[in-house]
């Protein structure tokens, strides 16, 4: 599991993970990424098109991740996740959690409607 800055500004925290976020890649990844984008604590897109897998631990902790920028007064938005990814976390009622979407453009809109 990798994680890889796109974009850090004063308004904006954009993010891209890759590899399988089940367990073992949410374990090697939870601490740099939460421990990042909760430091940053602006809206966050994060890309997960080169994320293969996801696993309920996977969507756990960005279940969290979310819930403690909303708490914060920030917002997550999930960005182009593949087939399946979108699949799974469709499955679970995500978008109840938080938007799903497939460009850049509809993440910005996303994320001014859930300031």
């Amino acid at each position: 599991m990798d994680m890889k800055i796109i974009e850090e500004t004063g308004q904006l925290t954009h993010v891209a993970l890759s590899g399988d976020l089940d367990a073992a890649g949410a374990n090697e990844i939870s601490m740099k990424f939460i421990g990042y984008v909760t430091a940053r604590c602006k809206p966050t897109i994060v890309d997960i098109a080169d994320v293969s897998f996801i696993a309920s631990v996977g969507m756990g902790m960005l279940a969290n991740l979310s819930r403690e920028l909303k708490d914060s007064g920030a917002a997550l938005v999930l960005l182009n996740p593949q087939q399946a990814v979108e699949e799974a976390l469709n499955e679970m009622s995500w978008q109840k959690i938080m938007p799903i979407v497939h460009s850049r453009d509809d993440a910005f809109s996303a994320l001014g409607s859930q300031q």
